[in-house]
C-alpha cells in the first residue's frame, strides 16, 4: 500500500516486496547472501577455505549453481578480494598490470626516481613507490 501522505510504502508492503524479492527465480547478489547466511549462519563461524585464518565473508565459486552448500565458500576479507577479482588484475579500475608492475620494479633497479617512473607509468609517485616495494602487488612476482 502507498501512503499518500507520505508517498512511500507502507511496512507491510516493504516486507512483501522483499519476500518477493528473496523468491524471485533469478536473485540478485543481496538476496544470494540472505540465502546462505539463512543456511549456513555468518561467515565468522568458519575458516577461509584459502588460508585457514577466521573467515568473515561468503565467497561466489559457482554462481551457476542453485546449491547453496556448493555455490559459496568462506573466505578471509584478503583472500575474498584477491578470489573476486578486487585485486591486481580483476580490479577494472587498476592503472598497473602484472606486466607493467615488472616493468616499473625492473626500471627502478635500473635506478630510475618514483617521480620519473610515475610520470612515464601515468600513476603517482606513492603508487610508484608501494608497487615497487611490494605494499601494492605483492602477488606479483
Amino acid at each position: 500500500m502507498i501512503r499518500r501522505d507520505r508517498r512511500s510504502c507502507s511496512r507491510a508492503c516493504g516486507y512483501e516486496l522483499a519476500r518477493a524479492a528473496r523468491q524471485a527465480p533469478n536473485p540478485s547478489y543481496d538476496v544470494w547472501h540472505h540465502r546462505v547466511k539463512k543456511a549456513r549462519g555468518a561467515a565468522s563461524g568458519y575458516t577461509c577455505v584459502d588460508c585457514g585464518k577466521p573467515a568473515q565473508d561468503w565467497s561466489t565459486v559457482h554462481p551457476s549453481s542453485d546449491d547453496i552448500w556448493v555455490r559459496f565458500q568462506p573466505r578471509c576479507h584478503r583472500c575474498h578480494r584477491y578470489h573476486d577479482g578486487a585485486v591486481g588484475d580483476g580490479n577494472p579500475r587498476a592503472k598497473l598490470t602484472s606486466g607493467k608492475v615488472r616493468e616499473l620494479r625492473a626500471r627502478r633497479a635500473d635506478g630510475l626516481t618514483y617521480r620519473q617512473l610515475a610520470a612515464e607509468f601515468g600513476i603517482s609517485d606513492v603508487s610508484a613507490c608501494a608497487a615497487v616495494n611490494r605494499k601494492t602487488w605483492a602477488h606479483v612476482n
